[in-house]
């Protein structure tokens, strides 16, 4: 069963997905011989700076300066990869007024300021749920007094 659905797909789609295929491992072909030029590249570069560096400075200046180079780039690099903005929160999307815990707020306080919000901003649905968490809530808190 699985096989003559997996023939009718292959045969449906067969020249695409070759087409498909054949154009992935062209263009991953092309990345990793452009990754390989620029690390050769890289790589005659630091050579021509290390021989540079040696006839001016000498052998262990010159190598402490390239060494010195790449510990910068790798933590500025870092840094880039570590420091970039947060992604925002999904929730803020759907309700504005939604505000995370704060530390100096009680917690009765921040449940009315958000029913207050809800009631301002909020639609029939979220209002007929927060009358029903209200009244059951209430009832509660009745019996337990």
């Amino acid at each position: 069963m699985l096989s003559t659905a997996l023939n009718i797909v292959l045969g449906v789609f067969r020249f695409d997905v070759k087409r498909s295929v054949r154009s992935m491992t062209i263009t991953v072909a092309l990345v990793v011989a452009a990754v390989v030029a620029l690390l050769i590249g890289a790589g005659f570069g630091l050579s021509l700076l290390y021989f540079w560096l040696e006839r001016t400075e000498g052998t262990v200046p010159a190598l402490t300066i390239i060494a010195a180079g790449c510990a910068v780039l790798g933590l500025v690099l870092l840094l880039f990869a570590f420091a970039r903005p947060k992604r925002r929160d999904p929730r803020e999307a759907f309700a504005p007024h939604y505000k995370p815990h704060e530390p100096g707020m009680a917690g009765s306080e921040r449940m009315f300021d958000e029913a207050i919000a809800t009631m301002q901003k909020g639609s029939r649905e979220s209002m007929l749920a927060a009358v029903a968490l209200a009244l059951v809530a209430g009832m509660m808190a009745g019996r337990k007094l």
